[in-house]
């Protein structure tokens, strides 16, 4: 995976299913990344990108290998969690 950063002059608010992305002028994001493989025209790939930089990501993870939190205990499983107490 690269790192792709929007272009010089771009700055525009995207609406997609996966929810608000906010384009900027500069920010980073992988090639891989489905706003990017929608809008080519407004990215350019960065040869100075700095290796500090954290990239956009706006792929959110679906189908049986999705990380899933799990709100309630399951049948039989013990919570050790306690409320403190006022």
């Amino acid at each position: 995976m690269a790192t792709i950063r929007v272009k010089h002059g771009i700055s525009c608010v995207m609406f997609r299913p996966e929810g608000t992305v906010v384009l900027s002028s500069g920010a980073p994001f992988e090639d891989t990344d489905p706003i990017v493989r929608d809008n080519p025209d407004m990215f350019t790939y960065d040869v100075d990108a700095e290796a500090g930089d954290s990239v956009r990501v706006t792929a959110v993870a679906v189908g049986p290998d999705a990380p899933v939190e799990e709100a309630t205990a399951v049948p039989g499983q013990k919570r050790s969690a306690r409320r403190p107490r006022a």
